[in-house]
């Protein structure tokens, strides 16, 4: 969680900060604008003093990478992203697996992801976008894995899958039943 409040954050102020010229990193890259790959590599984020720039500079190039993996669906783009656990910035390869992984629709582009959270979360996707319940069955966390039925339940209109949730002793099936009421 507190990942995902980071990379929220740090991305905030990325697009806040706009257009505003920081060494190492191009003047107005964006969701707007469509950065190369030789821009992403130009990037020396490697060579900038600690603090807020370096880091901005470190997702700026990631999310670099990540933007042109997915328009062009390459996975080795992805490679170039700063590795998981290198770095504290959350636009990683891992980051970048997963959304190359729901955009091409490719599950096994979720076990590449070494990250639990990232990787269920993968998983969940990619069974939304596939309408594949049976995918749930890979998630690793329980409340993850019930959170995902019950959403493929509704989305499905499959109150059958209900019955793969399991609570608990101390939830007395409230996940369950949850999932179940949201068919009356």
């Amino acid at each position: 969680m507190n990942k995902i409040i980071s990379a929220v954050l740090l991305i905030s102020i990325i697009f806040i900060s706009g257009c505003v010229q920081t060494k190492g990193i191009p003047t107005g890259f964006g969701p707007s604008t469509t950065g190369s790959l030789s821009e992403c590599k130009n990037m020396n984020c490697e060579a900038m003093p600690e603090g807020n720039n370096k880091v901005s500079c470190f997702v700026t190039r990631n999310l670099c990478y990540y933007k042109i993996a997915n328009e062009t669906g390459n996975i080795t783009i992805c490679e170039s992203a700063t590795p998981a656990g290198m770095q504290s910035y959350d636009y990683d390869q891992e980051m970048c697996y997963k959304e190359l992984a729901i955009n091409k629709e490719d599950i096994s582009l979720c076990n590449k992801i070494t990250e639990i959270n990232l990787k269920d979360s993968c998983y969940e996707a990619i069974a939304k976008e596939l309408k594949d319940a049976s995918i749930c069955g890979q998630i690793n966390d329980i409340t993850d894995k019930n959170e995902c039925y019950k959403n493929m339940a509704w989305l499905l209109k499959d109150r059958s899958l209900c019955d793969a949730i399991v609570d608990p002793a101390y939830m007395n099936n409230y996940r369950k039943n949850l999932c179940i009421d949201g068919f009356k």
